[in-house]
């Protein structure tokens, strides 16, 4: 019997729920989607987990979702055994919204250059890169862009092993940010991939999926599972 590790995803700012899908290791089967778009702040995702009442041995966010998810671990609503935080920053970047309000259009291409800017490999990046773009999509972003919260004042101490991952040079949110977390989780591995813009997951999927294997072993998580099947 296949190992069963279970697995819930925090997608980026605009970006379809699956986006980690197919580049999560192999020994993560089943995969859960918090798609937040259409929720209003992060209280209310929160809330949303609350009444779930589902548990998972891996969560994993990207961006503001890796925000949202260091909130729900923080806050005891989620109790993984590992914990993977891509290119987040430590607060929502209030300047975005102004821009994003004048013009969506404009706003989503300064946006694919910021997050592309600095990949070595931005030229391949680019072709399988987008953003949901749509009225009704507009409307919920630029909700989520308006709402500052921030990890600033999250009680660390209980967290599980974490593993954060950001491009060296990324040019929406600097590789500095991974620090804010170093310095607070106190079982957390940062990694940073040298090259890479603000889509570690995409430049290096070989590399991404081995970083998680390497934790899902370190964990027992591959073991535990195996033995149990």
């Amino acid at each position: 019997m296949r190992n069963r590790i279970k697995a819930l995803t925090f997608s980026g700012w605009a970006r379809v729920p699956d986006m980690l899908d197919s580049v999560l290791p192999e020994e993560i089967t089943d995969i859960w989607h918090m798609f937040y778009h259409s929720l209003k702040g992060k209280d209310m995702v929160l809330d949303v987990l609350k009444g779930q009442a589902r548990q998972y041995d891996v969560v994993i966010g990207s961006g503001m979702g890796g925000m949202l998810a260091a909130h729900a671990v923080a806050d005891g609503i989620l109790r993984p055994r590992l914990l993977v935080i891509i290119a987040a920053p430590q607060s929502t970047l209030e300047s975005l919204y102004n821009a994003f309000k004048a013009s969506p259009e404009r706003f989503r291409a300064k946006y694919l250059e910021k997050t592309l800017g600095g990949d070595e490999n931005r030229d391949e990046l680019r072709v399988r890169f987008w953003l949901q773009a749509d009225e009704a999509h507009d409307e919920d972003w630029l909700n989520w862009v308006a709402t500052h919260f921030t990890c600033d004042k999250l009680d660390f101490s209980r967290m599980p092993r974490t593993l954060v991952i950001h491009g060296q040079n990324d040019a929406l949110i600097p590789a500095s940010e991974a620090e804010f977390f170093r310095s607070r989780i106190p079982n957390c591995r940062v990694e940073i991939i040298p090259g890479c813009g603000h889509a570690p997951h995409m430049h290096a999927t070989k590399r991404f999926a081995a970083l998680i294997r390497e934790e899902l072993d370190a964990c027992g998580l591959v073991e535990q599972k195996l033995q149990q099947a």
